[in-house]
Parts: structure tokens; sequence; C-alpha cells
């Protein structure tokens, strides 16, 4: 087996069929099988994809209790039995030549990660987001991350890369359970890890943003106490790289997703205290903006706060 689709499914009964369509679809399945991963869907998304089943036999369903995206991706990856892993959200879709596109390169060449290019389609509108890294060249991971990071091309959404399962298994790679922003604390630890990342300048992904789903209706709360964790832990990681420039980079983009978690989270003042770590931002900025924000932000949060609402206008 080559390619495991993995495609983590709750309370999808809206979408799982315009992504089932797109993965049955394709226009080479050998050597490919899709791995549904029912998270306890009270809907009727179970039923639906029983429908996918009956008539092909490379699509499987895998039950389990109500753990989050998290968990049923780790469930997946346990459960792949393909050299390489495609994680697709059951809610988005993806281009049909894509296994075929994929199946040719991945059958000659060796690689733990391969990073694609996506399209972001909200009301019919869309928005293309591509990797700056030049490609089918490959580099290790923390090349990878030091051209996207300059270039503001760092995207760290899981399903915009395709991984070598054996990677994942020797380095211990799994996706945090219970928390939001999953991808923004998995996505570095693996690109950290990589020997050989190839950037394929191929935007196989059709990522939807769908009113009702997940992932625009997160406790914003919440949220910010995710981000903020794992922001913490990965300072930690980032604190160890021997590579100064690379360590500069990555401090710098704790910087930006801290600062706009504290400014996008809504943070009620009577909660902001416990989100407030000026720690994170010493001497980690990067760029005249965002040394004025940290400055700004280590007088007073408020201050912070309004100077960043007075750039939003």
């Amino acid at each position: 087996m080559l390619i495991s689709i993995v495609v983590p499914m709750y309370n999808v009964e809206k979408y799982i069929r315009r992504c089932m369509e797109s993965l049955i679809n394709q226009s080479k399945l050998d050597d490919v099988e899709i791995l549904l991963i029912n998270d306890g869907s009270q809907d009727s998304s179970r039923e639906i994809a029983e429908d996918y089943t009956r008539k092909y036999p490379i699509i499987r369903i895998i039950d389990k209790e109500n753990g989050g995206l998290s968990d049923a991706r780790n469930v997946g990856i346990d459960a792949a039995k393909g050299k390489y892993i495609l994680f697709v959200d059951s809610d988005d879709a993806i281009r049909n030549n894509t296994c075929e596109i994929l199946s040719e390169i991945l059958m000659k060449h060796d690689y733990d990660i391969i990073a694609c290019d996506f399209v972001r389609i909200e009301e019919g509108r869309k928005k293309y987001y591509k990797h700056s890294s030049k490609e089918k060249i490959a580099k290790n991971g923390n090349d990878f991350l030091k051209t996207e990071l300059q270039n503001k091309t760092m995207f760290m959404a899981s399903w915009s890369y395709i991984y070598k399962k054996e990677f994942l298994d020797n380095e211990k790679l799994r996706f945090k359970k219970g928390i939001l922003h999953e991808d923004e604390e998995f996505t570095p630890r693996a690109l950290l890890a990589a020997s050989r990342v190839l950037p394929l300048r191929f935007c196989f992904y059709n990522y939807f943003i769908n009113s009702n789903t997940i992932t625009t209706k997160k406790n914003k709360l919440k949220n910010a106490e995710d981000l903020f964790a794992s922001l913490r832990e990965l300072e930690k990681i980032y604190s160890e790289l021997e590579d100064n420039d690379l360590k500069k980079l990555l401090n710098n983009s704790l910087v930006e997703k801290y600062l706009y978690m504290f400014y996008e989270a809504r943070i009620p003042k009577s909660k902001r205290k416990r989100f407030v770590d000026k720690g994170l931002l010493y001497h980690k900025a990067i760029g005249t903006k965002n040394k004025i924000k940290v400055g700004l932000f280590m007088i007073s949060p408020d201050l912070y706060l309004i100077f960043h609402k007075l750039l939003k206008k």
C-alpha cells in the first residue's frame, strides 16, 4: 500500500459526500486506502459513509469514542497500512488527480514530508496559498522552515503536507490530544525532525470555510488557552536549537502568533492576566512593526490592543 488517506469524521452530514466524492473520483486509486475515522458522530455521517464502503472496498470505517480531531488523526496514523499518509478533513476536498501525481513521485523517491499548496474557498471566493521553496528540490526540515518563515509562506495546516508513516512512527510524532490549534503544535515539530522535505508546486487541497463547522464555532477562550499552551511548549523546543538563524525566525513566529491570539481571542479583562507572558516576547521580535507591538505590550497589554485595533482600521 502506497498512500493512506486519513479522514476524521464528526457530525459532518452536510459535507461528507463532497469530501468522499473527491476521494473516490481520483484518476488513480491503485495502492490507495481511505480510512474514515468516525469520532463518535451523532448525526447521519456514519450512515452516509457506509453507503460508500459498500461500493468501494478501499474504504474502511474505524469507530471510536469522541476524542477530538487530534485523537482521530492519531487513530488513523496507527491504523494506516500505506507507506505515506495524507490527512483530509471531512468538510474539505482534494483534486481528482491528487493520488496520481503523488504516486508518480512517491514510487520513484523517498521523502519524510512533501509540502504542497492549497486553495481557501469561502462563499465561492478562492485564495491560493503557495510555498516559496524551490519546487522539487529536497532539503532538510530546518532549511525548509527558514525559507518559508523568511518569505511569510509557512503554512501550519497538516493537510497541506504528506507524511511518511515510518518517519512519523520513528520520531514518535502524534497530534496532541484534546487541544485546538493542533497543527500549530504538530507541524513545526514534524519539520524540525525531517531530513528530506520536498516542496511540490501542486495545489491539490480545497479548504472550505463553512459556517457551521468546528473551525467557525470555536470557543475563543478555549482557543486562546490551547494556542498559548502550545506556544509555550514550542518556545522550549526552539530554545534548544543550534541553528541561531532558524531559532530567531521561529521565535519571531511565536511573537506574531501570541500577539494575534491576544487580540483575536477578545479575552475579558477579568481573565486576561493569566494570558500575559512578557517572557514569551522578550528579545524575540524581528522587524520594526513587531518590535513596536512588543514594546507597547511590554508597557501595557491594553495599549497594544488599542494600537492593533487602529492598525486593523
